[in-house]
C-alpha cells in the first residue's frame, strides 16, 4: 500500500512524501500468498546505498545524483511498523500507462487516470528516443561491475546484504513454473515432448548460480510498471528541452546481485515485446507501434554501448554445464546470451496470460466476448501470438548455432527477422548479424497476421515464420 503524505508538520523540507508499507502477503494478490516483509528491509537498504554515495563511490554516487532518471531517497524506515517513508518524485504515469490503449493491465487493476493526458504522447518520437537513451545509459551504469564493487563495499560496511530467498522463489513460482503449464495449451504449436525439454532448460537456467564475472546490482522487478514518465513539455525532447521529461525508477524490493542484461534488461524489453505485437493489431495503433519500437532501438543501442566492456567479459565467461554447443567446441554458449533468451521468452509467455490485453482482432474467436474465461484464453489471437514470440526465444536458448565461434568477431547471432529475438541486440551491433543460426531450421505456424489491417507492417515486418528448432 502507497500514500502520499503531506510533510508540512514532520518535514518541512519535503512537500510531500511516500509512505509505502508491506503487509506479509503479495499486495495484489491477498494473503493467500505470503511474502515476507524482509523485501521492505532490502529497498530500504537499496536506497540507503544511494544516500550514502560520496567519492569513494562515485558510480553510485552518478546513479543517485542523476539528473535524468530519478531514484526515491531514503528518508525512514520504520521497522516495528513495516513502513518506508521516502521522497516524493510526483505524480507521474508509469510506462504502462503511457500504453494502456494497448492493455496490458494488472489483474484486478482499473483503467489508468493518467491514459487520456499521457497516453502516447501525440507520437512525439524524439521523445520516446530520447527515454530510451536515458534508461539505457542508467541501466548499464547499475549493472556496471564498478557499481556492484562499490554497493558490497557500503554492504560490508553497513553489516547489510541483499539477499531474499523468498523473493526468488515468489519469481519462480509465479513467473517460472507456470510457464511449463502454458505451453502445454499450445499443442498446435509445441509438442509435449518439446515443451517439456524446453521447460526443464528454463528453470535449470533460474535456478543456477551465477558466475562472479556475470553478476550486477540490479532491480530485480524491472518491468513498464517500475518505470515512472511525464510527458515532454515541449515539442521536441531535444536541445535545452532535454529535461522537461521527468523519469523515475521506483520499487526496488526485488533488488540483489543478480543478472543484468540477462536480467533485468530481459524482463523489461519482454513487456515492450508485449506492448508491440499489442500494437500490431490494428492500424489505429500504428503510432504507439512507431513510439515502442523507437524506445527499444534506442534503450538497447545505448545499453550496448555503455556497457561494451561488461558485456564482452559475459559472453566469454565459462559455458554452462549442460552446454549445447557442437562437440568441438567452435559454437558455444555464453551464460549471458542464453539466459537473456531464457528469460525473455518466459517473461513474453507468462505475462501473456497474467496480464489484461486488449483484443480488437475481429477474426478472434473470442470476439464478441469478454476475454476472461480463463479456460478459454488461449483461444484469443493475440495472446497465441504473443506466446509463439515467446516460444521463439525458448527454442533460440536450446539451438546449438545460437552463438556463433568468437574468432568471427560477434560471440553471438541471431536471424534478423526472429520475433522477440531483438534481445540479442544487447550482445553485438545489429547492423553486423550473422543469419546462419536457422539454416537448418524448419517452419511451423505462422504469425496470424491475416486480417491485420493494411498499413501496419509499414510500421514494422513481422517475421514470416516461427522457427522450430530440431532436437540437439
Amino acid at each position: 500500500m502507497i500514500d502520499r503524505l503531506d510533510t508540512a508538520p514532520l518535514w518541512s523540507e519535503h512537500r510531500s512524501l511516500i509512505l509505502k508499507h508491506a503487509p506479509p502477503f503479495i499486495a495484489g494478490i491477498g494473503p493467500k500468498a505470503p511474502f515476507n516483509v524482509r523485501r521492505q528491509e532490502i529497498e530500504a537498504t537499496l536506497l540507503r546505498l544511494f544516500s550514502c554515495a560520496d567519492q569513494t563511490t562515485p558510480r553510485l554516487g552518478v546513479l543517485a545524483n542523476n539528473p535524468l532518471v530519478s531514484i526515491p531517497k531514503l528518508v525512514k524506515h520504520d521497522e516495528d511498523h513495516d513502513v518506508l517513508i521516502m521522497t516524493d518524485l510526483g505524480e507521474l504515469p508509469n510506462l504502462s500507462d503511457v500504453f494502456t490503449d494497448l492493455g496490458g493491465g494488472l489483474p484486478g487493476g482499473t483503467s489508468s487516470t493518467y491514459a487520456a493526458t499521457h497516453a502516447v504522447w501525440n507520437a512525439n518520437e524524439a521523445a520516446f528516443s530520447n527515454l530510451g537513451q536515458r534508461l539505457g545509459n542508467f541501466f548499464a551504469d547499475l549493472h556496471s561491475p564498478r557499481t556492484l564493487a562499490e554497493a558490497r563495499m557500503l554492504l560490508s560496511e553497513m553489516g547489510k546484504d541483499l539477499s531474499n530467498p523468498a523473493a526468488r522463489d515468489i519469481v519462480l513460482e509465479g513467473a517460472i513454473k507456470p510457464v511449463g503449464d502454458q505451453l502445454k495449451r499450445f499443442p498446435d504449436l509445441v509438442d509435449a515432448d518439446e515443451a517439456a525439454r524446453l521447460f526443464g532448460i528454463l528453470v535449470d537456467d533460474f535456478r543456477r548460480e551465477n558466475n562472479q564475472e556475470e553478476e550486477s546490482l540490479v532491480l530485480g522487478d524491472c518491468w513498464t510498471g517500475a518505470i515512472l514518465v511525464s510527458a515532454p513539455s515541449g515539442e521536441s525532447e531535444t536541445g535545452t528541452d532535454k529535461k522537461s521529461m521527468k523519469i523515475g525508477v521506483i520499487d526496488w524490493e526485488f533488488a540483489s546481485v543478480g543478472r543484468g542484461a540477462h536480467g533485468d534488461m530481459a524482463q523489461f524489453l519482454a513487456h515492450l515485446e508485449l506492448l508491440s505485437i499489442s500494437a500490431f493489431q490494428s492500424l489505429r495503433f500504428v503510432t504507439h507501434q512507431s513510439a515502442i519500437e523507437t524506445l527499444m532501438d534506442s534503450m538497447i543501442s545505448t545499453y550496448r554501448e555503455r556497457s561494451a566492456h561488461q558485456v564482452t567479459r559475459q559472453s566469454q565467461s565459462s559455458t554452462a554445464g549442460n552446454d549445447l554447443g557442437d562437440d568441438d567446441g567452435s559454437l558455444r554458449y555464453t551464460k549471458a546470451a542464453r539466459s537473456a533468451l531464457l528469460c525473455h521468452g518466459a517473461e513474453i509467455i507468462n505475462n501473456a496470460f497474467w496480464k489484461k490485453w486488449r483484443c480488437v482482432r475481429s477474426d478472434c474467436p473470442l470476439w464478441g466476448t469478454p476475454h476472461s474465461d480463463e479456460a478459454r484464453i488461449h483461444e484469443c489471437t493475440l495472446i497465441k501470438n504473443m506466446v509463439m514470440s515467446g516460444l521463439q526465444c525458448l527454442r533460440m536458448a536450446m539451438h546449438k548455432q545460437t552463438a556463433v565461434g568468437h574468432e568471427n568477431g560477434h560471440p553471438f547471432s541471431r536471424a534478423a527477422s526472429a520475433p522477440g529475438s531483438r534481445i540479442l541486440d544487447l550482445f553485438h551491433d545489429n547492423n553486423d548479424r550473422s543469419d546462419r543460426l536457422f539454416e537448418e531450421s524448419i517452419s511451423v505456424p505462422r504469425f496470424d497476421n491475416s486480417t491485420v489491417e493494411p498499413g501496419v507492417q509499414s510500421v514494422r515486418s513481422m517475421p514470416s515464420a516461427i522457427v522450430a528448432v530440431p532436437p540437439v
